[in-house]
């Protein structure tokens, strides 16, 4: 289940979407809040049916979905800030 460094890497993404004035960051922060309280919920499935590839499965679509394409959006706006 979400783990203590989840929690501390979206809430310092967060701050880098702050600092950087990043448009898309309240969707983005929504995103984050639902990824905690879906992983919560699938993973509490998961441990119920002791079944851990329901959780794995949900890992897999995050990783493609989330980081694959969401937090490449935000790439262009934190370079800029950072001026790199």
């Amino acid at each position: 289940m979400m783990d203590c460094y989840t929690k501390l890497h979206f809430s310092t993404e967060e701050e880098l979407f702050c600092l950087a004035s990043y448009p898309g960051m309240e969707e983005h922060k929504k995103q984050h809040r639902n990824l905690i309280n879906k992983s919560f919920s699938i993973g509490s499935k998961s441990m119920r049916l002791r079944d851990p590839n329901i959780y794995l499965d949900f890992l897999q679509e995050w990783w493609v979905t989330h980081i694959n394409e969401d937090d490449l959006l935000y790439g262009p706006c934190i370079r800029k800030y950072l001026c790199i």
